[in-house]
């Protein structure tokens, strides 16, 4: 399926730290790095996949794939594209972290002080979903949060003595001043005329709201429940974070069941 992705794809993929663990070497299938022209400045792009790999997969999935971490991981890949003198440097590493306005921690943050100053010009960073915007420490990091929710903007501006001064930013992605796209409008509007009767149908009613929480809570609960009824399993398991919206007192429509999973 992977594969057949990558295919579809009108774009490269890059992963850097992804080896068969047969051979010893990298898949030959996704490339390790990409060199792009923008503005005139040649810009390289090297992949990292988090160290989680294993753990977010199921193992069938997986079967065949090794993920190495940290720096030495892909240590000769970035000394081969050093040599190759390109104005810029990009880390696009699907590893992740957070910031909480006093502190950043996790392990994007560990990699860059791995990598330490010059080890890159800039990491985009992923997996966690987080707002970063990072220019503190000796590689500044940013990640976008999720779902086209957020820019990630990264403004390079040359020193008098030579490199760069970057400064990243994370802007809200709002439609103001966007003008929508007619063919995929008409689309959209497409798919909801033919799905709104499911969508609409209600399927039951609920005397209270059942809304998410830390932790466990009724709602997630009630999906647990339900899905060991259904398949008449012993046990049910629900994590948190699959739970996806509230369901509010009164009609319960199929389309907020489809919001909750």
């Amino acid at each position: 399926t992977l594969r057949a992705r990558l295919g579809q794809s009108p774009f490269p993929w890059v992963s850097a730290n992804l080896f068969d663990p047969t051979t010893g070497r990298r898949v030959p299938w996704v490339a390790s790095h990409r060199f792009v022209t923008v503005g005139g400045l040649r810009v390289a792009v090297v992949g990292y996949m988090t160290k989680h790999f294993k753990r977010v997969i199921k193992a069938e999935h997986t079967r065949g794939l090794q993920v190495r971490p940290g720096v030495a991981a892909i240590r000769d890949v970035l000394d081969s594209v050093r040599a190759a003198r390109p104005d810029i440097v990009i880390l696009l590493a699907h590893e992740g972290g957070s910031c909480d306005g006093r502190s950043c921690r996790g392990e994007i943050f560990e990699l860059a002080e791995e990598l330490g100053p010059g080890g890159v010009d800039l990491i985009v960073a992923g997996h966690t979903h987080a707002r970063i915007a990072d220019d503190a420490g000796s590689i500044p990091i940013m990640m976008a949060r999720s779902n086209g929710r957020a820019i990630g903007i990264a403004d390079f501006v040359r020193k008098p003595g030579g490199g760069w001064q970057v400064a990243v930013q994370v802007v809200p992605a709002v439609p103001d001043g966007v003008t929508p796209d007619a063919a995929l409008t008409s689309l959209v509007e497409q798919a909801h005329r033919r799905s709104s009767k499911q969508i609409d149908r209600v399927v039951a009613r609920l005397r209270a709201p059942m809304k998410r929480a830390p932790g466990e809570h009724p709602l997630g609960n009630f999906v647990a429940d339900a899905q060991r009824n259904v398949t008449r399993a012993d046990v049910a398991l629900m994590n948190s974070g699959g739970v996806r919206a509230d369901l509010a007192a009164g009609p319960v429509t199929f389309g907020a069941l489809f919001a909750v999973m």
